[in-house]
């Protein structure tokens, strides 16, 4: 796993649709990505952001190195981990469940805190 300096993290965007309009969102930016049936909430600052994508489709958008796709409903981002176990992972003071097909994400998290 690669991460990026924070200079180039900060220059690495995406652009979702909402209402009718692309926004640009910066990936330094993003909190947690929560998949609500056909959209996802972006949690940014200063409030979320709804887009009618799937989770697959926004995992398939963010770099590997960056986001970790956790449970069926939520992606990470690296960065932003604040404590993990077995079980769930802390990101922004959010506690979010690890999904029990994604057994690897500990051992992944893992590898990243040793780093």
């Amino acid at each position: 796993v690669e991460f990026l300096s924070s200079q180039d993290l900060s220059l690495s965007s995406i652009y979702v649709k909402v209402n009718y309009e692309m926004h640009k969102i910066y990936l330094a930016d993003i909190d947690l990505i929560e998949a609500l049936d056909d959209y996802i909430k972006i949690y940014v600052k200063p409030f979320p952001v709804l887009t009618l994508m799937t989770l697959k489709s926004m995992s398939e958008k963010l770099p590997e190195n960056l986001f970790l796709r956790i449970h069926r409903s939520y992606i990470i981002p690296l960065s932003k981990v604040e404590k993990f176990s077995k079980s769930k992972v802390q990101v922004a003071g959010k506690e979010i469940p690890i999904g029990s097909s994604f057994g690897n994400v500990y051992e992944k998290l893992l590898q990243l805190s040793s780093k």
